[in-house]
């Protein structure tokens, strides 16, 4: 009598949950749709629109058995009977919510390929990485550390699926140096300002500087100035103090050279030289020799 007793005294709540449950159903499978739209996988989306189906429809199942344990198939019978809309409802939103859910997810594996072209293999690999992209690399013969992209396929921005392959070719980075201001056997002042053109200092992406070395030919060593402030052009300016007042009529050489890590220097000039020779370098542009006035 106990257990009929406490039947009894729940079995309305339930008698009313039944009929609202597909209405519950309905917002339930919208929600779950906007939840699921950031999943990278189609095939998990997929997957798991099935499983909350199947889920609610064991849920729904419980809550008809509840309600009348020895009748819960009659149960279930006369819900999708009298309230066919809602039942109709509920199908509707789960076949939509699950079609934008793998729709959305399966557009969200698309991603546009980055600009490889100009940046070297490390930086390429770390930007495909990041855009789950697989490599390729074709390598030019002579192409060192230094070398960069100069040709990609795909093309950048082109819209793949993530998992793609993305091929480019690592070519030869060329880097070239020369001084165009003051000409060679030209005459100067004390504090002359040096202009110039580079190429590939600017494509090295900063794994390259160029620098200034000025050079007495009545002492020995070498004077730095730089590292230069390279414009997106490649062309470069510093001013260069050629010489003591009192070495008016000498002649000095003007280099510029490019490397791999920073030239020391001692300061702004008036001391001894930073460096006895030319010091290891990359590119070397042709010299320059002037005479103070």
């Amino acid at each position: 009598m106990a257990k009929t007793a406490e039947r009894t005294t729940r079995t309305p709540w339930v008698e009313l949950l039944v009929p609202l449950l597909p209405q519950a159903l309905s917002a339930f499978f919208t929600s779950i749709t906007t939840i699921l739209v950031p999943l990278a996988s189609p095939a998990l989306a997929l997957v798991v629109v099935i499983a909350q189906f199947l889920l609610l429809c064991l849920i729904f199942g419980g809550l008809a058995y509840l309600a009348s344990p020895k009748k819960a198939k009659d149960r279930i019978r006369d819900v999708f009977r009298t309230q066919r809309r809602s039942v109709a409802l509920v199908v509707t939103a789960g076949v939509i919510g699950g079609i934008v859910v793998v729709t959305l997810s399966w557009s969200h594996r698309i991603v546009p390929t980055p600009d490889l072209i100009g940046k070297n293999v490390a930086q390429a690999n770390i930007e495909l990485r990041n855009a789950r992209l697989l490599p390729e690399k074709y390598v030019v013969p002579g192409s060192d550390d230094f070398s960069t992209i100069t040709h990609q396929e795909p093309n950048p921005n082109v819209r793949v699926m993530k998992g793609s392959i993305v091929k480019f070719v690592v070519g030869v980075l060329v880097v070239k140096v020369e001084i165009t201001d003051p000409t060679d056997q030209a005459s100067c002042k004390q504090a002359t300002v040096v202009r110039g053109t580079s190429e590939g200092i600017v494509e090295s992406r900063g794994r390259l500087r160029a620098s200034l070395l000025l050079h007495s030919f009545n002492a020995d060593g070498y004077w730095v100035y730089g590292p230069l402030a390279v414009d997106a052009a490649g062309n470069w300016q510093h001013t260069v103090y050629v010489g003591q007042p009192s070495e008016v009529g000498r002649r000095f050489q003007l280099l510029v050279v490019v490397t791999q890590e920073p030239l020391k220097r001692q300061g702004s000039g008036g001391g001894p030289p930073e460096y006895q020779e030319i010091p290891p370098h990359v590119a070397i542009g042709k010299q320059v020799v002037v005479t103070r006035h």
